[in-house]
Parts: C-alpha cells; structure tokens; sequence
C-alpha cells in the first residue's frame, strides 16, 4: 500500500454475514473482518465497532470517510436515548401478512406501487408498523425513529438518524417522485414522519472505533444496489444478479415502470448513483439453496456466503 493512499471503510451487514474492511480508492484491501449477523441490535452494534476498530488498526491510518450497506427491510424501533426497543425484525420475519394486504386494500396496489415502487409484503416496514401498532403498541408509541441496519450503525457512530434513498425507497412509505415520506401512507400505521431518518445525510462520528472526529459516514444504501453500481451496473440497461443470501436481479433504467407492473414481481428504486432507476426482482432462498447444494454436492462445510 501507498503510503499517501487514501484509505475508506466499507461496512456491510448482510443476512448471514457482517462484514466489516478498509481499502485503499483503488480498491486494495487492507484489512477485513467478517462474523455472523445475529439479531441482538446491541450485539450487532458493538461487534460491528469492535470490528471497526480492529481494522482500522491494522490498517495503521485513519480512514477518510466510512461507507455503510445492509439488507433492506430489516430494521428496529429507537427509544428517545437511541436505544432499541426490541430485537431487529428481519426481512425474513412473516409477521406483517395480514397488515401488508389490508393496506393494499385500503390503499390499492397499483396506487402504491406507482408513489413507492414497492409490492408490500410482511417484509415492508410499512406492513410491519401497521403489526407493531396492533400486536406492540408501547413500541410505537415510545418510538423516536425507525432505522434500518445500516441506518442504525451510522445512528450510534453520528448521534443522529440518517438513511439512504435506497432504504427509504424499501420501506414502502416514501413517495419516490417527491423524495420526502408520504403522510398519507404513514396515516394507516399512525407513524409521523418526523420518526423516520433523515434522507440523504452524512453523518459526523465523535471520536469512537478508531475514528478521528469529523469522519464522515455515509449510508451508501441498499447492499444489493451497492453492489450493482460497484459491479458496473452504471447505465440504463446494464443488468447484475447479486447473489447473497437472497438474490435480486438489477436493471438500471432512466425511468421508473408503469403501474401495470405492479403484478409482474418487479419492484423499483432510486439506484445506488442517485441519478438513475433499477427494477429488482429475485428470489429470497437463493443463497441458502446454493450453500445447502455445496454441502450435500461438494462436500463443501459452510452453507453461508460472505
């Protein structure tokens, strides 16, 4: 390495797996960690800070900026101190069935569709604030925000809640032509807006893991679109499949789709650039099929991807 590289952290908290490396802005990796992703938000939080500063001391410079990814919808309820105030409920978590089609009928699926890009499932928070507010009332009402994974590891290194129009776009609850959350949708779950993360905001870590004060820390988005645009997906019409735990199938458009989508299985979002759209579709057992085939075909020991 150079000894006037410049040195960047990439943050990457996976299904599976969270993955924490510096690398010099050519792409050279330095030093690098990664360790299973459980659902503690406390847990995840300090392994990720441990891991942090552990790399960054190996690295032996301070980094010029930190960039932080994660799964989408998997996302947890802070108290007014920035605490959680219940275990992460991941994507994969089926409660939400029922609020998810109760708001499409209510709302309409072509209606959401066209204002968030997003097919509701239990997955989509919106879906699962409607549940919280059913099943766990004391959660919303003792709600200062809604994070995402990603959100919550640059909460606790800034101080404040920030996200990434990438996740807001997943929540089912931000209109992607005004960029802002629609009240309208939140109404049906009794969520205000301002519970929800800035959108498009760095953040300004005090001292902490190894990081000078001032570093700024992105939520650079969505880690399937991340990994897209870092894979070459950059035009209109370039295609990924990002294979992790789950797959998703990345196509860049200068438009969003019509309405008439909204059946196809597509959903669509803001990609990783800021300047274009993607439709993404996939399949949510892909990486775990994969793992379960290496195992029994290969004789492989790991059914989990980095």
């Amino acid at each position: 390495m150079s000894r006037h590289s410049t040195l960047l952290v990439g943050i990457d908290v996976g299904s599976t797996n969270r993955k924490v490396g510096v690398y010099t802005s050519a792409g050279e990796r330095v030093a690098h960690l990664s360790r299973p992703t459980g659902d503690d938000c406390g847990e995840l939080v300090r392994g990720v800070l441990d891991d942090l500063a552990a790399c960054v001391e190996r690295a032996g410079a301070a980094p010029a900026a930190v960039g932080i990814t994660s799964m989408a919808e998997s996302g947890v309820a802070l108290d007014g101190a920035m605490r959680p105030l219940h275990p992460l409920l991941r994507w994969d978590d089926p409660r939400g069935e029922d609020e998810a089609r109760q708001i499409d009928r209510e709302v309409g699926r072509d209606v959401l569709f066209r204002r968030t890009g997003v097919r509701l499932a239990a997955k989509t928070p919106l879906a699962r604030w409607l549940w919280l507010r059913r099943n766990r009332p004391g959660v919303l009402d003792a709600m200062r925000t809604w994070v995402s994974v990603a959100d919550l590891i640059a909460t606790v290194l800034g101080g404040a809640p920030v996200t990434d129009p990438t996740l807001a776009g997943r929540t089912g609850a931000l209109n992607q032509h005004t960029g802002h959350y629609d009240e309208d949708l939140l109404r049906v779950t009794g969520v205000r807006p301002d519970q929800l993360p800035r959108v498009g905001a760095a953040a300004m870590p005090t001292a902490m893991a190894g990081l000078p004060a001032g570093t700024p820390v992105v939520v650079a988005g969505h880690d399937h679109l991340v990994a897209a645009y870092a894979a070459g997906a950059r035009e209109p019409g370039a295609t990924v499949d990002s294979l992790g735990t789950a797959e998703a199938v990345v196509t860049v458009s200068r438009t969003p789709p019509d309405a008439e989508r909204v059946d196809t299985g597509l959903s669509w979002n803001r990609h990783a650039d800021g300047r274009h759209w993607v439709l993404v579709s996939g399949f949510p057992g892909s990486g775990r099929l994969i793992g379960w085939a290496s195992g029994r075909l290969l004789g492989a020991e790991t059914d989990t991807f980095e």
